[in-house]
């Protein structure tokens, strides 16, 4: 029971900070649609007052922005997962970025411009958007696209080509994009930290009620056994086989009550004790043990300590499918073999046993398939944000498994 709640806590959340995060990107959309209305209305006063080339070609970009931000208003109230709402906002900045390029365009032929400095709306939305990239990403297209109209304007209108004022405005939107950018990066540093205190937390509680739950039933019942196996010998007076496996029970229940209550004080702890390296290393020995299964740990990459997230759930993973494989496998060997790249954590198991291949994909069959310990594998590692896998043959299987480091 505990583990399921424990999975349905964490499931929670993360349903949660990703709701938030479709929540807080249809609010920015709903800001850049004010502003574009605003810009609707400034096309109009520029063609009014102003003397663009042609005065109808501005009326009708005027109309064009009106028109795709109402229907962005419709789609941005409907949308509901963070992947379209994703590429509702590259669309968008997209046609901005267009009609803005039109109407400086159509300011051209004049020596002086203040139209240029429309493209800062464009360069400001892209680093809200996507960060530093975005921004930077946006003021290459600036200096490409006035390039290009700086030369038009020499070609079409005579105006002579100004180095000066071409490195002014590209060094002017350089620094745009880059302050924004740099504080948009900061502040969305500073809530995944935030969203991570808050993963931390609820794994901490949940483990810290879990290891109360063991120590008030299952523990306590293994005391007892323990005892009343006890007095069962003290009954018994001859050897017999009856004082012999009332040794054995307690024997048994002793180890084992010692093993559930050195986890229930490694759940207790705030942090990881030991690396991710050291934990599955100890892990798969413990299991080679009891087992007698002959087993390997091969470590590529710096050993390092991982957030409590990705330890448990790795460690989880390797212990569901040592179990299953010294369930269902008649392994002699496996081999496990753990890769800590800058980004990423990669784990694989391979045993020579029986080959399993099967499609992890659809988590409806295996279930019905009665394969409920790799569907438990698989949802820890989507958990993680991660990938899993596995891939069998006569010479047995491969499971593997890769997180992100983060």
């Amino acid at each position: 029971m505990g583990t399921s709640l424990h999975q349905y806590d964490i499931n929670t959340t993360g349903a949660q900070q990703t709701e938030q995060h479709v929540q807080e990107m249809k609010d920015l959309e709903c800001q850049f649609m004010l502003v574009r209305w605003l810009g609707v209305a400034s096309i109009f006063v520029l063609a009014w007052l102003h003397n663009p080339i042609s005065t109808v070609a501005m009326i009708a970009l005027g109309g064009i922005a009106g028109l795709y931000n109402t229907v962005a208003y419709i789609l941005n109230s409907r949308i509901k997962k963070r992947d379209a709402q994703r590429a509702l906002s590259i669309v968008l900045l997209t046609l901005d970025a267009i009609v803005v390029w039109c109407v400086i365009i159509l300011f051209v032929r004049d020596f002086y411009t203040a139209a240029y400095a429309a493209f800062a709306i464009v360069i400001i939305e892209g680093a809200m958007r996507f960060g530093l990239v975005g921004g930077l990403v946006m003021t290459v297209v600036f200096d490409l696209g006035l390039l290009g109209a700086m030369i038009y304007r020499k070609a079409a209108f005579d105006v002579r080509f100004s180095i000066s004022g071409y490195v002014f405005w590209i060094t002017l939107m350089m620094i745009v994009a880059i302050a924004v950018g740099k504080v948009t990066n900061e502040s969305r540093k500073h809530r995944r930290q935030s969203e991570r205190l808050v993963e931390e937390k609820t794994l901490r509680l949940e483990r810290e009620r879990f290891s109360a739950e063991i120590h008030d039933t299952v523990l306590k019942t293994l005391q007892g056994l323990a005892l009343e196996a006890r007095a069962l010998q003290d009954k018994v007076s001859v050897a017999s086989d009856v004082k012999h496996t009332a040794q054995y029970i307690e024997e048994v229940c002793r180890r084992s009550g010692k093993e559930i209550r050195d986890a229930v004080l490694d759940l207790h702890s705030e942090s990881p004790k030991s690396s991710i390296g050291s934990q599955i290393s100890k892990t798969l020995g413990a299991w080679s043990k009891d087992t007698g299964v002959d087993s390997k740990f091969v470590l590529l990459g710096v050993d390092q300590l991982v957030s409590l997230k990705i330890g448990h759930n790795l460690c989880a993973i390797l212990e569901e499918a040592l179990a299953n494989i010294h369930k269902h496998a008649s392994a002699s060997h496996v081999s496990v073999s753990l890769n800590l790249l800058p980004n990423e954590l990669s784990l694989e198991i391979l045993d020579n046993g029986h080959g399993l291949n099967i499609d992890t994909r659809n988590t409806s069959a295996l279930v019905s398939s009665g394969k409920l310990g790799i569907v438990t594998m698989k949802e820890r590692a989507e958990l993680l944000g991660g990938q899993f896998s596995v891939k069998g043959d006569r010479n047995g299987t491969r499971i593997s498994v890769s997180v992100p480091n983060r």
